[in-house]
C-alpha cells in the first residue's frame, strides 16, 4: 500500500514539474512586431504575372514607348511574361482594370496619371497584388502595396538650360514640350533654372519661351510650335518632346540651320542641329523597378527616385560633345553634374 503511495506521488510531481515547465514565461515578453514594417509590400507565393497600363496615347507616346522597352528588356532577361493594356480614360479604368484583375495579374505597372486616385483604390481591394505607378510621384499613402518610382527629369533640363543659355547669341530661348502636366513640370522649372543659372555664371540675362504641343503625337502642331519660337527670337530651343511631335519639331530646327539641345532619342532626326542630348531613361527605371519587385527589395508606400548618380538623368556621353560644346563649356556642364550630385546644385 505505502509503495502505491509512493508511486503515485511521484507520478503528481513529475506531471506538476511537466505543467510548470510548459507554462509561458510572463516576466519575459518579446514583441513580435518590432521589426515587422507596416508597408512591407506583399511576398508573392505564385508566380509573376505583370500587366502594364499604357495612357490614352498608347504606343504614340514616346514615355511609353521607353518604358515598355526597359519591360520587354526585364520580360527578356527574367524569362516573365508582360502584357499592356491601354486605359484611355479614368472612367474606364473599373471595366478595363477590373477583368484583368480577374485574370490573376498581380503586379501593375502604371504610366497613366489620370487615373492616380483609382489606382490607390485598386491597391486596396488588391491587398495581395503590388502597383507601381512611374512618371508621376502622387502622393501614395493611401495604399501599403503601392509604391513610386519617377525620374529626376529637373536634373537633365538644368543642364540643357545652362547649355542653351550660354550659346544663345540672342539672349532668347525656346522651351518645346509636349503635354502640360505634372510630368512636363520638373523639365520646365529645371530648365528654367539652367538658365538662370548661366546667367549669373556669365553675367548676362536671358528670357525664355515656353510652349506646349499638347501631346506627343502631333507632328503638325510640333512643326507650328518650334517655328512660332524660331519667329518670336529664339536662336535656340530645348525640344523636350519626342514622339510624332517632336519629329514635327525637329524638321523645323533641321530646316532652319539653328541649333537645339534634345530629350531622348530624337537627335539623328537633325543631327548637325542637335549639340546635346539630355536623358530621361524611362526604360532603366522601370527594369529596375521591376527587378527590386520580383526579388523583393521594394517596400510598399515608398517614392523611389532616379537621377544623374544613377545614371537616369543628366546628359548623353559621346564623342561629338567636345566637338560641339568646345572643351571649356564640356567641362562645365561635367562640374554642374557633380554639384548636382553632391546637393551643392538644387534644382528642384
Amino acid at each position: 500500500m505505502k509503495k502505491s503511495i509512493i508511486i503515485l506521488l511521484a507520478v503528481l510531481l513529475i506531471f506538476t514539474l511537466m505543467i510548470t515547465g510548459c507554462k509561458p514565461n510572463t516576466d519575459t515578453v518579446i514583441d513580435v512586431t518590432e521589426n515587422v514594417t507596416e508597408a512591407e509590400l506583399p511576398v508573392l507565393d505564385k508566380e509573376f504575372k505583370i500587366a502594364f497600363l499604357l495612357c490614352d496615347s498608347g504606343f504614340k507616346d514616346s514615355s511609353n514607348i521607353s518604358l515598355w522597352d526597359g519591360a520587354e528588356k526585364f520580360s527578356a532577361d527574367s524569362g516573365i511574361a508582360i502584357a499592356n493594356f491601354q486605359v484611355p480614360l479614368a472612367t474606364l479604368a473599373d471595366e478595363i482594370i477590373d477583368p484583368i484583375v480577374a485574370e490573376g495579374y498581380n503586379v501593375y505597372i502604371n504610366n497613366n496619371g489620370t487615373i492616380n486616385s483609382k489606382l490607390i483604390e485598386k491597391a486596396n481591394q488588391n491587398p495581395d497584388s503590388i502597383f507601381a505607378c512611374l512618371e508621376d510621384p502622387f502622393d501614395i499613402s493611401g495604399a501599403s502595396n503601392l509604391i513610386s518610382a519617377t525620374i529626376r527629369a529637373e536634373e537633365s533640363a538644368f543642364i540643357a538650360g545652362y547649355v542653351t543659355a550660354v550659346k544663345s547669341e540672342a539672349h532668347k530661348v525656346g522651351f518645346l514640350c509636349g503635354t502640360q502636366n505634372t510630368s512636363a513640370q520638373p523639365l520646365e522649372y529645371g530648365f528654367a533654372k539652367g538658365v538662370k543659372y548661366a546667367d549669373e555664371q556669365k553675367g548676362t540675362t536671358t528670357e525664355i519661351v515656353n510652349k506646349y504641343i499638347g501631346n506627343g503625337y502631333n507632328p503638325e502642331v510640333g512643326e507650328q510650335m518650334a517655328t512660332e519660337l524660331y519667329a518670336e527670337g529664339c536662336d535656340i530651343l530645348f525640344v523636350a518632346v519626342c514622339g510624332e511631335s517632336g519629329e514635327g519639331a525637329m524638321k523645323v530646327v533641321k530646316d532652319s540651320g539653328k541649333s537645339c539641345v534634345v530629350l531622348g532619342d530624337i537627335a539623328p532626326l537633325a543631327p548637325d542641329a542637335v549639340i546635346l542630348t539630355v536623358k530621361k531613361a524611362n526604360d532603366l527605371s522601370v527594369y529596375d523597378v521591376l527587378t527590386k519587385i520580383t526579388n523583393g527589395t521594394l517596400k510598399g508606400g515608398e517614392k523611389y527616385s532616379y537621377g544623374i548618380e544613377d545614371g537616369f538623368a543628366g546628359f548623353e556621353e559621346n564623342d561629338q560633345n567636345e566637338v560641339k560644346l568646345g572643351a571649356e563649356l564640356l567641362a562645365e556642364i561635367n562640374e554642374i553634374s557633380q554639384k548636382i550630385v553632391s546637393g551643392e546644385i538644387i534644382t528642384q
